[in-house]
């Protein structure tokens, strides 16, 4: 736990808030507008975040903070859980550092997104279905209750938390098949659906549906970036997942003495494998294929990683086999996978909105005007802004289709046409353009504004700044 945090909390602040961050930041001043235009698909994080806020404020290190104790929390509760069916030592040490050092999981942790509290939910679900299976099993099933009725709240928390939460969920059903009592431990598990069925619905009725529209079609592209997302840049991903497959083949080998134990043993594969599985499935149908969507899956991907990696080493030092000297030991391979991703995560560029805050603030002159063809993306550049080190109050720029200062974080934006533009745009003689090329919009609405009269027979281009993440600033001055 104390390694997770130590990596979460490096570099919190090293990276501006981007698009989604930002939004999290405007939900904190508009609850429950955010809450009914987002269809309640983050509702339990952003009521969370709020709260914590009110007593922490709202720099960067406060908004990003609960991730990382968030995250960690994952940890200590997945590790816990591993003791039931990991053997003491060597094994559990490596898919405990393993869970502990995934670049995912400090990504995650890293991000004021409510990623980190699906991963201790989900967390939190399996080890208390642990529990109520062990007593259940054990013929006390009033002992069990009370798990199963934790781990009904705890469901709901997590369906509020993310709409997809419901896969870990079904991961879940899919696991207790393989139990002999499986129709007790099904109808006990009939609250936690109803709760999550319910929170769905009326998420659905909010147009949570609607929320999602963005993703593009399914690809081999976006498999690709989802799998990043889930274990890490793409040579560490390669590592962990091929390790993780030797776990899963280790697991699902061993003997049990009792069914329990032979299903903590199938457990963690159903944590790993099903809720990427259905994912992908859903998006056949309806494009989902995000990667963060399932990252709860990340710390059972880990731990598989963690068995996988002693059980090669310990094939590779069988004396009945030959000693294949010239590899190294699988643990330490896992090792050094984990550590490269930690320095390319380190290394990760994020988004250029503090460099786009700080190109205008210090080039714009008293008059000038600016717009964000995007209006969404005012957000991050609000964001930015507020935390410039700088005395603005004679040189921001007049913000066109808006009256709000810049610096003013909201999650809800004004929505300006061209008309409304075009009167304060003939008082400038300069004109700033802040964009970020989108995924599936590419620079349609930057290449708009360009092309739109007032501003191609008005003005000229005199620079034209690329940022990280895809973000521009263009400066214009009048003919």
């Amino acid at each position: 736990m104390l390694v997770a945090l130590a990596l979460s909390a490096r570099g919190l602040t090293d990276r501006a808030l981007w698009l989604d961050e930002s939004f999290s930041l405007g939900a904190t001043e508009q609850l429950r507008g955010t809450i009914e235009s987002t269809g309640g698909t983050m509702a339990a994080y952003y009521v969370m975040l709020t709260a914590w806020t009110r007593i922490a404020g709202t720099s960067m290190v406060s908004l990003r903070l609960p991730s990382a104790l968030l995250v960690s929390a994952a940890v200590l509760v997945t590790v816990a859980w591993a003791r039931r069916f990991l053997r003491p030592g060597r094994e559990l040490w490596a898919a405990a550092l393993a869970i502990a050092a995934l670049p995912s999981i400090t990504r995650f942790g890293q991000e004021a997104r409510s990623y980190a509290l699906v991963m201790f939910v989900t967390a939190g679900c399996w080890a208390l279905a642990a529990g109520a299976v062990t007593k259940q099993e054990a013929g006390r099933p009033d002992a069990a209750r009370p798990y199963w009725l934790a781990l009904a709240a705890l469901s709901a928390v997590g369906e509020a938390a993310h709409g997809l939460f419901v896969l870990q969920l079904l991961a879940l059903v899919a696991s207790l098949l393989w139990l002999p009592g499986r129709r007790e431990h099904l109808r006990s598990l009939v609250p936690s659906g109803i709760a999550v069925v319910a929170v769905a619905l009326l998420m659905a009725r909010q147009g949570a549906s609607k929320v999602a529209d963005w993703v593009p079609p399914l690809s081999l592209t976006q498999a690709g970036a989802a799998a990043e997302d889930l274990a890490g840049p793409a040579l560490v991903a390669l590592i962990v997942i091929c390790l993780a497959v030797a776990g899963a083949t280790s697991l699902t080998r061993r003997t049990a003495g009792d069914p329990v134990a032979r299903w903590l043993q199938i457990a963690p594969v159903a944590w790993a494998v099903a809720p990427p599985a259905l994912l992908l499935a859903l998006s056949l149908i309806r494009p989902y294929m995000i990667g963060r969507y399932v990252v709860a899956s990340a710390p059972a991907l880990a731990l598989l990683a963690g068995v996988g990696a002693t059980a090669v080493d310990r094939a590779w030092r069988d004396p009945d086999r030959p000693r294949r000297r010239l590899l190294a030991p699988a643990t330490a391979i896992l090792a050094l996978a984990l550590l490269l991703g930690q320095v390319a995560l380190a290394h990760e560029p994020g988004h250029g909105w503090d460099d786009a805050a700080t190109i205008v603030a210090e080039q714009a002159r008293p008059g000038d005007a600016l717009l964000f063809p995007m209006p969404v993306l005012r957000s991050p550049f609000d964001a930015a802004w507020r935390d410039l080190d700088l005395d603005l109050t004679a040189t921001a720029p007049e913000l066109l289709g808006s009256d709000r200062p810049l610096g003013t974080v909201r999650r809800l934006h004004e929505y300006w046409g061209l008309d409304q533009v075009e009167a304060g745009l003939a008082d400038a003689d300069r004109l700033w353009l802040v964009h970020a090329t989108d995924p599936g919009w590419g620079d349609r609405e930057l290449d708009r504004i360009l092309d739109w009269a007032p501003v191609d027979e008005g003005f000229d281009v005199v620079s034209h700044a690329r940022l990280a993440g895809g973000v521009q600033v263009v400066l214009l001055e009048r003919t």
